[in-house]
């Protein structure tokens, strides 16, 4: 009986984990990217860095239902949610094919042991590609974490910009790597500037009430939708 009983807490306590609320909040090299999720939806808001007083929501608002892999733009102003997957310039459709994620000319060298940032024990790298050395990475192979940023890249359709600087791609085409040397959690560009820095992480906490659903009495609609009315995609407020 008593192991029955310790069996039944234990699948418990695995299933709430499972379903309970994460925290990710991100410095960026323009403000901060703030993410909270479970196993049923993801929230993502921006805020930029040298955003107006007079403005104080964020610059991006967008929420994920994985069950139906769609991502939607909330407006505020509007109580309107945007389908983003009919929009080709969110889901990928005018962007160029990235290259693959086994690019053999992205090289990582190890600089020994980092920092704990957030909770995290990582590993110094540099991480060059085609001889040209991009960023200086800490990364990190802790499990819940990993767990976490799979989820948020299980959501996120598109590649990068094939035109772009090769560096800015490197996080585009690293999928392998990742798996290999671990994810990152701190990032410095080869002319020392902030990329990304993790500076909160947290597992098994509870996010705002009713953050992660759909907000209550918003409209559905598409990119074409919305412009025959006339409204903006953005949150202004």
């Amino acid at each position: 009986m008593k192991k029955t009983i310790t069996v039944l807490l234990i699948s418990l306590a695995i299933n709430n984990s499972a379903f309970s609320d994460s925290l990710l909040v991100n410095k960026t090299d323009d403000g901060k990217a703030t993410v909270w999720l479970n196993e049923k939806y993801m929230r993502f808001t921006f805020t930029e860095e040298k955003q107006n007083d007079d403005s104080p929501a964020p610059s991006a608002d967008m929420i994920t239902n994985f069950s139906s892999g769609k991502t939607y733009m909330i407006n505020h102003k509007e109580k309107v949610l945007l389908d983003t997957s009919s929009t080709p310039m969110f889901s990928g459709g005018m962007m160029p094919e990235r290259e693959p994620a086994n690019n053999p000319d992205i090289l990582y060298t190890r600089k020994g042991a980092g920092e704990t940032i957030a909770s995290l024990k990582t590993t110094r790298y540099e991480v060059s590609i085609k001889g040209k050395k991009c960023f200086d990475m800490w990364l990190t192979k802790d499990s819940a974490y990993t767990r976490i940023i799979k989820k948020i890249d299980s959501a996120q359709g598109g590649g990068g910009d094939a035109y772009g600087d090769i560096c800015e791609n490197i996080h585009e085409n690293s999928t392998s790597y990742d798996e290999k040397y671990g994810y990152p959690v701190k990032t410095i560009t080869a002319d020392g500037k902030l990329n990304m820095l993790v500076v909160e992480f947290k597992t098994n906490v509870n996010a705002p009430r009713k953050y992660l659903s759909f907000p209550a009495g918003y409209k559905i609609m598409t990119m074409t939708e919305m412009m025959q009315k006339g409204r903006p995609p953005g949150n202004d407020q």
